[in-house]
Formats: C-alpha cells, sequence, structure tokens
C-alpha cells in the first residue's frame, strides 16, 4: 500500500524535493546525502497530502482515497513519522539539534494552518494569506530548511524560512488560481471551497457573481450554476487572474527583499532572486487550501 502511493505521488514531479535539493545546491553544498533528505521532505508532503484529500473528501482517484480510511490514515501517520526520524539522522548533528527542532516547527504550523483551514469559512484577504503562510508556506520554509542546513548554512536559517514561506504563498495562490479557471472534478468552485480566487468571485458585483454567492449559500443547486451560459468564460475574464498575479507578485517583493538580506555573495542571492521567480508549482500543495 505504501509502494502504491508513493508511486502515485510521484507523479507530481516532486517539487519539494526540488526545492531541498536546488537550496542545497544553491547555498554551495555537495552532500551525498541531499536526495536522502529530499525524499524525506516528500514523505511529509504525501503525509499532508493524504490527510488533506481525506478531510476535504475530494481527489477520489488518488489511491488512499479508494482504501479503508483506517489502512490509509495509518500509512499516513508511517510516512510521517518515518520521515521526520530519517531526517534526525541526516540533519541531527547540528548545534543544539536546531535542524530537527525547525523541522518539527514547520510540521506544527503546517498542522495549525490545514486546522484553520478545515473550517471552511470566508476571510479577510490578510486573514487568508496568513492561514496558507501556516498551511503551505510552512511546507516550503521546511524543504528549502532541509536543504540550507545539509549545506552546513546555520546563519541564514531565519531569513531562508521567511522568503521560502513566501514561495510557498505564492505557489498555494496560484493553485487557487488554476483551481478556479477550468470546471472539473478539483474545481473549489464546484466543492464550495473558500479561497481568494472563489471569494473574488463570489463578491463579484455581475449576475453571474451573485449567482456563485448564492450557489456558495445553499440557495442555487450545483445543476443550475453549471446550467449559466459560458460559466467557465467568465470565470477567465471577471478579473480573478489579474487579483491573484498581483497578489502573487507582491509576495515575491517581499521574498526578494529577505533574499538581500542573506550573508551570501551577491551573485548567489541573484541566482536565489531567479529561482523565485521562476519557480511554479503545478502539482499539488498538500492541503492545497
Amino acid at each position: 500500500m505504501a509502494h502504491k502511493y508513493a508511486s502515485e505521488h510521484e507523479k507530481t514531479n516532486l517539487p519539494f524535493g526540488m526545492l531541498c535539493v536546488n537550496h542545497h545546491h544553491l547555498l554551495g553544498g555537495k552532500s551525498a546525502s541531499v536526495f536522502h533528505v529530499a525524499a524525506c521532505v516528500e514523505l511529509i508532503i504525501l503525509a499532508f497530502n493524504i490527510l488533506d484529500d481525506w478531510q476535504d473528501q475530494d481527489h477520489h482517484r488518488s489511491p488512499w482515497m479508494q482504501d479503508h480510511a483506517g489502512q490509509s490514515l495509518t500509512v499516513e501517520t508511517a510516512f510521517l513519522l518515518l520521515a521526520m526520524s530519517k531526517l534526525n539522522g541526516f540533519l541531527g548533528s547540528q548545534k543544539n539539534n536546531l535542524a530537527f527542532q525547525l523541522i518539527v516547527d514547520r510540521i506544527n504550523r503546517s498542522v495549525h494552518g490545514q486546522f484553520a483551514d478545515i473550517r471552511n469559512a470566508p476571510l479577510k484577504e490578510e486573514e487568508y494569506i496568513a492561514v496558507i503562510k501556516q498551511k503551505s508556506g510552512a511546507l516550503c520554509a521546511l524543504a528549502c530548511l532541509c536543504g540550507a542546513m545539509l549545506a552546513g548554512n546555520t546563519t541564514d536559517l531565519h531569513l531562508i524560512g521567511e522568503y521560502a514561506t513566501g514561495i510557498g504563498i505564492c505557489a498555494q495562490l496560484e493553485n487557487d488560481l488554476d483551481d478556479v479557471l477550468h470546471l472539473g472534478e478539483k474545481n473549489d468552485l464546484i466543492h464550495k471551497k473558500w479561497t481568494l480566487a472563489t471569494m473574488y468571485l463570489a463578491h463579484h458585483p455581475s449576475r453571474i457573481g451573485k449567482a456563485v454567492a448564492s450557489y456558495f449559500e445553499n440557495r442555487l443547486s450545483l445543476d443550475r450554476l453549471l446550467a449559466i451560459q459560458s460559466l467557465e468564460a467568465w470565470i477567465q475574464s471577471s478579473g480573478v487572474i489579474l487579483y491573484t498575479r498581483v497578489l502573487i507578485e507582491a509576495e515575491k517583493i517581499k521574498a526578494k527583499n529577505i533574499i538581500d538580506k542573506l550573508s551570501v555573495d551577491e551573485t548567489i542571492k541573484r541566482q536565489i532572486k531567479s529561482f523565485v521567480d521562476g519557480i511554479h508549482f503545478k502539482a499539488d500543495i498538500p492541503g492545497e487550501t
């Protein structure tokens, strides 16, 4: 069962593991253990994806959604414990066991974000950003920090954690946008999932925007919503794309300002900024909130 889950997860192209590997190399690391550490990071991501899918009751084609809940969640717990145990072995030699403390802290933050997200309540923009900062941002920070610590960089861990959290926010906002643009199984609008994208659509002053609001308030059926002519075209022309892109660019600017404070040379700073500009998450963020 564990092998089946891991094989399914491998289809995501393992972006969090690559965050770990790339940060290790960007910061001058040459450890032969980097891919082992990256694999541990991906096991943590897989564990959170399994938990999130069960809580949201979506993504039914995933193998962990087709198994008995008790079995799936037992495997999820095993993945998490295995990854943490192995990471402690690879990174635990750092002074005062700082590495393991940071790992546990980021996992704990993501759990808090997951708990807040389960409520699925409409939030103000800054409140929603705060939730995904914990939920998705903490996991991106975990990946980058693991690569940095394996490279021996313990000076800039706080700053790396900050800008890596921004990477997670950008990736989540991008996934939220993708999950409203096309009507299908994972569409957040259909599943009445509150994100900044769906909140934007539900507050749109147009006739269709009012219909979306009625759907979220259970005053309009899904069939009637989907029967609206050119619904998908309206979503794409509603302004939600521009709105989300502006938020993403604002987060990237914040991340780059933090990168400027790193104690590495300017060449490395430029490389990291270029990396932040080019990052694009097509895979699910745990909890793809």
